[in-house]
């Protein structure tokens, strides 16, 4: 008895993509083969999937994640670079199939849909942007609370307007010198994909990734006068939710440099604290004291004395 084969799809020629679906598992069950072409048929397969073919399902579910990434055309005219298809800025089928080629040749889930591990790779060589936020349902969430938290304390570390235009360029946000919530939502996609804490903040971490200055251009005043350092301070301390317990008055130790304004003690979260802390380190104060964390004395770190459990001393 003679069985019916059915020909084998014709493989697409060199450097054109084929748009014809894979057969399914059900319709290959009721097919019949010789002996030759049942041995070659999952090899077929394998190659397909390893090269990063995709179902029309596949790709519309790929193109509507990638359109919620909120990137911009330019953004996408580097991975599309990148990824080796036409550099249009437009996600489309085209611009889906040539990501999860690509996905496949560089051992990544060849799914079509640019997520953080692929951009990140794509990062890596030099072909891609970071996502903007732009309302995408596919980027970070962040609650409103986490969101008017963020705000406050990006505000608070009194970067310039040239400096946020600096950092909005980088995590692709709209550049207009001014910290929002979109401007946030960004910073948090852009902190997923490098590997950093995700809250949308622009701390030293972040800060050191996006290779600019904590507080931006001198506006933090790492390099000015005591007056100016302890003034930032103050209103540092302010932006981040922690209060001000102490300046001049109060009972201090002989010599405090509270007696000389030039002192501060801050209370508030731990977190909150812990926070101040590493911010105000990195502006080389005279001396700086939290007990969880440690003590500096004369610009010198010298660990923790006692005293300072509850509250954070800072003097320049």
């Amino acid at each position: 008895m003679l069985h019916t084969v059915e020909p084998a799809p014709r493989a697409p020629a060199p450097g054109r993509e084929s748009d014809a679906p894979s057969p399914s598992p059900s319709a290959l069950r009721g097919m019949s083969f010789d002996a030759g072409s049942a041995a070659l048929a999952p090899v077929q397969m394998n190659v397909a999937a390893a090269s990063g073919q995709l179902t029309g399902a596949q790709v519309s579910s790929a193109v509507r994640y990638n359109k919620g990434r909120g990137l911009t055309h330019a953004q996408w005219r580097g991975i599309q670079a990148q990824v080796g298809t036409a550099a249009d800025g437009l996600v489309g089928p085209n611009t889906v199939r040539a990501v999860a080629r690509w996905q496949a040749s560089h051992g990544l889930t060849a799914d079509g849909k640019v997520g953080p591990a692929t951009l990140g790779k794509i990062n890596a060589g030099g072909g891609g942007a970071a996502p903007g936020a732009g309302g995408g349902s596919h980027g970070v969430a962040l609650g409103p609370a986490q969101v008017t938290a963020a705000v406050r304390y990006n505000k608070g570390r009194g970067f310039s307007a040239a400096t946020v235009r600096t950092i909005q360029q980088q995590v692709g946000s709209p550049a207009d010198g001014v910290f929002g919530p979109n401007t946030v939502r960004a910073i948090a996609t852009w902190q997923r994909s490098h590997g950093l804490e995700v809250d949308g903040k622009v701390g030293p971490a972040t800060a050191g990734k996006l290779g600019v200055k904590a507080g931006g251009g001198g506006a933090q005043p790492v390099g000015g006068s005591n007056s100016q350092k302890l003034s930032y301070a103050k209103s540092h301390a302010t932006a981040i939710g922690l209060r001000i317990t102490s300046t001049t008055g109060g009972k201090h130790a002989p010599n405090s440099y509270h007696y000389q304004g030039r002192a501060i003690d801050v209370a508030g979260s731990a977190s909150k604290m812990r926070q101040f802390y590493h911010d105000m380190h990195a502006m080389h104060p005279t001396e700086l004291f939290y007990d969880p964390l440690g003590g500096v004395k004369n610009g010198k770190d010298i660990g923790a004395i006692g005293g300072h459990g509850d509250h954070v001393h800072v003097a320049f």
